[in-house]
């Protein structure tokens, strides 16, 4: 509409270059025309907000508020009116979202690719469920785990738990009865409850993929149960697909769980009708809007690292040449003037400068009827108005703005006490009801009797079968290191290993005390010393990518394998300890249980084109039990 596109023609030529100069990425306004008639209430508004200078938290929320502000006024006039939040970068949209979703009409919004999966709860909670299992010794997640929906302890459960104790583990502390005593009675049953599921996924890990080990966790604390909608659910199926693929390719890793799922968005509101869009600018090119909102402006962008080397080409006399030149920072103090690193630096900042002018006209005319142009300049401490961050979209606005925020300042409210209760504000606690909490899981009744299998061993086994995998490996690569004595001097080593598990004093001297047995019996056996003799062709924890017929990839890793005498070895490790008496047969009907598993691993090295031999190392025994291997039969 006219007024629309009159406030950009009017402005806009003084915030781009005076001419074209294609070097510098420079490139003057061309004016243009309107082609909708008028329709009421067309125009432009600036919405000017001040807060003090570095109050970040006070410009989110009054920045949040006029927008949803802005909103309700848009759909008052127009039920109908298609509107569009446009920003330059998807965090600058945190606030807003938090107070969209609060909004009592409760509405429905479109964002693609906006909201990072890692910042919605359901997707927290399942977080920290899986660092907790993976470490017993993160503290923060485990109390994390006693907070989340599923068992949701108080804060004075919580601190009875955990208050005065900082050195025990979490999980430590809900096995000590005594200190469980001290709970209110509603405290024991979620603690009960959330105890026993854990119990059972402790024991079971490294037995199972970690997707399975997650998922039924999650489902036997009752995780389900807590989502609050299908788009919670599904970014759960999200979570989990996610952790899949991690595993699959071999790159699960606690450090960088969280950045990892931040890679990832929520999915779109499949119940949204299109009237509010939130987008990036670069997303929106090409569309158009009713109404568009452009908040954020005054965010600054965050500056790129500097590269060891710039180079650019330039037209010359003697034709096209590349100029290349590295950072050299010591050159530059040492002689106080500019380098050739910094000429083509600084012409790349003017680059990223005129682009940025670009990017804003972009957004600006994505607009049919109305434009809002929201943003917050900061007030210095003697009450005057600061200008801008120079990288931000708001200072390429200010010479058309400035008056605006001049005009603002009188009236931008001081911060009161109650701006200061928000930091201390704790939201009300979201948990099951105590029956929901009885009716999610149950314990099976344990059988009369049971055969021995791995993965019914105690907690505490399967960290010890980790460690002893990796001193497995380790004998592998050099078993000149390895001898025996060497055992009995490196088990204090191992200790530390579980203690940084999470594993208490006692139970780590144990652990690392079954771990020595286990690789002192290996390496004195004569089938220990040939599986783990070196040898041409061979590996240890070797992980193998295999690519299906769909293009996904799937990663297997293999505890040991090689080539001897012509033929291909495959070897799977066990670290259960089948008794004393422990015979062949036996022996036999336990590596069988890893049948499929290792013929999984022989389809891996198909294309070798060298006989299959499978076997099971049993470390705790010292014994290799070779299975027969078919491969026509698979």
């Amino acid at each position: 509409c006219a007024p629309v596109v009159e406030w950009i023609n009017n402005g806009f030529p003084q915030l781009f270059p005076s001419h074209d100069e294609p070097v510098r990425g420079e490139i003057a306004y061309r004016r243009f025309a309107a082609t909708r008639e008028d329709l009421p209430d067309a125009g432009v508004a600036v919405h000017a907000l001040v807060a003090d200078r570095g109050d970040g938290a006070t410009a989110e929320r009054i920045e949040a508020e006029r927008v949803v502000a802005v909103i309700e006024a848009e759909w008052g006039a127009d039920p109908q009116r298609q509107i569009a939040v446009l920003v330059r970068a998807r965090s600058h949209l945190a606030a807003l979202v938090t107070a969209i979703r609060r909004h009592p009409a409760g509405w429905r919004y479109t964002a693609v690719e906006i909201e990072a999966l890692a910042g919605r709860q359901a997707v927290q909670d399942l977080i920290s469920l899986t660092r907790a299992l993976h470490h017993r010794g993160d503290r923060l997640h485990w109390l994390a785990l006693l907070r989340a929906p599923w068992c949701g302890l108080t804060l004075a459960d919580l601190h009875a738990l955990a208050g005065d104790d900082h050195k025990a583990t979490i999980w430590t502390l809900l096995n000590d009865e005594a200190r469980v005593a001290g709970l209110s009675a509603d405290g024991q049953r979620r603690l009960a409850h959330l105890r026993a599921v854990m119990a059972e996924a402790l024991a079971g890990q490294g037995r199972q993929s970690r997707r399975r080990l997650v998922e039924d966790a999650w489902k036997k604390l009752g995780g389900p149960a807590c989502l609050a909608d299908g788009m919670d659910r599904a970014d759960a199926r999200s979570f989990f697909k996610r952790l899949d693929e991690l595993d699959a390719a071999g790159r699960f890793a606690l450090d960088s769980l969280q950045e990892d799922m931040a890679r990832l968005f929520a999915a779109p509101d499949a119940q949204a009708d299109g009237r509010l869009q939130l987008m990036t600018i670069h997303k929106a090119k090409g569309l158009e809007f009713d109404t568009v909102i452009l908040p954020g402006l005054h965010r600054a962008t965050p500056p790129q690292d500097a590269a060891l080397l710039a180079w650019d080409s330039f037209p010359l006399e003697q034709g096209e040449r590349l100029v290349v030149a590295p950072v050299n920072r010591h050159r530059r103090r040492a002689k106080g003037v500019p380098t050739v690193y910094d000429f083509l630096q600084g012409l790349e900042r003017e680059r990223a400068g005129n682009e940025a002018a670009r990017v804003l006209y972009v957004a600006v005319t994505r607009a049919v009827r109305r434009l809002h142009l929201v943003a917050v300049a900061g007030r210095k401490e003697d009450g005057t108005l600061a200008a801008p961050p120079t990288n931000s979209l708001l200072a390429r606005l200010w010479p058309m703005v400035e008056a605006d925020f001049a005009a603002a300042l009188p009236e931008a409210p001081a911060a009161s006490e109650d701006d200061a209760g928000v930091a201390h504000f704790v939201p009300r606690l979201q948990r099951l009801v105590s029956s929901a909490i009885s009716m999610a899981w149950h314990a099976p009744p344990p059988p009369a009797a049971q055969p021995l299998r791995e993965d019914s061993m105690d907690v505490l086994s399967a960290d010890v079968g980790t460690l002893v995998h990796a001193l497995l490996e380790m004998v592998a690569a050099a078993p000149a290191n390895w001898p025996a004595a060497a055992i009995e001097t490196r088990r204090p080593g191992f200790e530390r290993w579980l203690a940084g598990r999470g594993w208490p004093e006692a139970k780590a001297q144990s652990g690392a005390a079954r771990a020595a047995r286990m690789l002192a019996t290996t390496l004195a056996s004569a089938d220990g010393q040939w599986v783990l003799r070196p040898r041409a062709n061979s590996g240890a924890e070797m992980a193998i990518a295999k690519v299906g017929a769909g293009g996904t990839a799937e990663t297997r890793v293999v505890d040991r394998s090689f080539v001897e005498d012509g033929v291909r070895w495959i070897i799977d490790y066990k670290t259960a300890d089948l008794g004393i008496a422990v015979d062949g047969p036996r022996l036999a009907a336990h590596a069988s249980r890893y049948r499929p598993q290792l013929e999984s691993y022989a389809s891996l090295f198909s294309a070798e084109g060298l006989p299959l031999r499978l076997a099971v190392f049993c470390v705790a025994h010292g014994v290799l039990t070779t299975l027969e291997y078919n491969p026509s039969s698979q």
